[in-house]
């Protein structure tokens, strides 16, 4: 019997409720059921329940959960206005000063400042309402703002553009990305007739390498580019030559018997700035 009432009454405890909400002026069906809870107050005081007691309780646990809830959510949207408000305003503040930099000691100070505001952001989003790191980087999503740190190389590679491209008269500007996302840059001039000069390629690391074209006989025309971690070949297919840093006049690399040669290198050709300025170099690496 106490095992039956207690399934009952689970079942009816929200009719109940209900029921003693309704007031004056019920309805027959109504009424009918007030005479079934009054006929279960007996069942139930029979085995030592008090059912309107129960119903108390219950009602009480549903609006204390129920105001629980309500306070958690309005105390989740607070902290999401309060991060809007902080945290993440020098998030937005240090990324746009880093994308327009124009020189790299600007750059550099912008994305320090921008991880360390990051590492904040995450130290007060992740707590009691949002309770990992995708739904904070969500709320960063939601609000038009970077998702991540900003990473070493993408530092080094805008400082290598700032130092040795931006504001130069190159008119190609073409960037290698090997399979760690490492970029080399590399920068020179092409006439109408695809008549190569002014080449220099930089390296992830920084640093700069200046080929000397003079000892190449060949007209430097129509060429193709290769990019390996310590050099640069230059290359029509019927002769190639490689340059390093620590031998810029380059070395022939062709074949002795004047058969093609396709030399192939650690980076791969990625992509083209069209234009030598800071929102183009946006545009093909953010």
């Amino acid at each position: 019997m106490k095992k039956t009432m207690k399934i009952t009454m689970s079942l009816i405890i929200m009719m109940m409720v209900l029921g003693g909400l309704a007031g004056c002026g019920k309805s027959e069906e109504e009424k009918a059921m007030d005479e079934i809870a009054e006929h279960l107050r007996d069942e139930a005081a029979k085995d030592g329940v008090d059912l309107d007691n129960m119903v108390s309780e219950e009602a009480e646990k549903y609006n204390s959960e129920l105001e629980a809830g309500n306070k958690a959510i309005a105390n989740e949207n607070e902290f999401k206005e309060s991060l809007k408000n902080n945290e993440m305003v020098p998030l937005k503040e240090q990324y746009e000063i880093y994308l327009n930099a124009t020189d790299s000691a600007t750059a550099k100070k912008a994305a320090k400042e921008f991880n360390k505001a990051y590492d904040e952001y995450l130290k007060a989003a992740i707590g009691e309402y949002i309770v990992d790191e995708y739904s904070a980087s969500e709320l960063l999503r939601q609000n038009d703002i970077r998702v991540t740190k900003i990473t070493d190389s993408e530092i080094q590679t805008r400082v290598n553009y700032l130092d040795n491209c931006y504001g130069q008269s190159y008119n190609k500007i073409q960037l290698f990305k090997d399979n760690n996302k490492n970029i080399s840059i590399l920068m020179y001039n092409e006439t109408d007739d695809q008549i190569v000069s002014d080449v220099v390629l930089v390296f992830p690391d920084g640093k700069a390498l200046t080929p000397n074209l003079s000892n190449i006989t060949e007209p430097i025309q129509s060429i193709s580019f290769v990019v390996n971690n310590n050099s640069l070949i230059i290359t029509n297919y019927s002769w190639a030559y490689e340059f390093t840093p620590e031998n810029v006049s380059g070395a022939s690399i062709g074949n002795a018997d004047g058969s093609p040669v396709f030399p192939e290198g650690d980076y791969s050709y990625s992509t083209e700035l069209w234009e030598n300025t800071i929102e183009e170099f946006n545009r093909v690496t953010e």
